[in-house]
């Protein structure tokens, strides 16, 4: 997957232990990519969980409202079957 963008170049440490795995795994031609791949892999779940916990208070704040049988008049006068 290719991205058009300005790119910046930096400098990154890769800790000693991970650096052969990572040598396994990515060619070093591509370890930009992979990288790359991977913040935005960490991005989204980050945003994902966000998300979630958002809507988790939501759920929270909705259960403790007090639901009323007036809320539902509108739709008792619609043509609904009467089983």
């Amino acid at each position: 997957m290719t991205y058009s963008m300005i790119a910046m170049r930096t400098t990154v440490v890769i800790d000693d232990k991970l650096w052969p795995q990572l040598k396994a795994l990515v060619k070093t031609r591509q370890l930009s990519e992979f990288i790359n791949r991977c913040v935005r892999e960490y991005f989204a779940q980050n945003e994902r969980v966000h998300r979630m916990a958002a809507l988790e208070k939501a759920y929270q704040r909705a259960a403790k409202k007090k639901v009323s049988h007036d809320d539902f008049d509108a739709v008792d006068h619609e043509d609904w079957p009467a089983w």
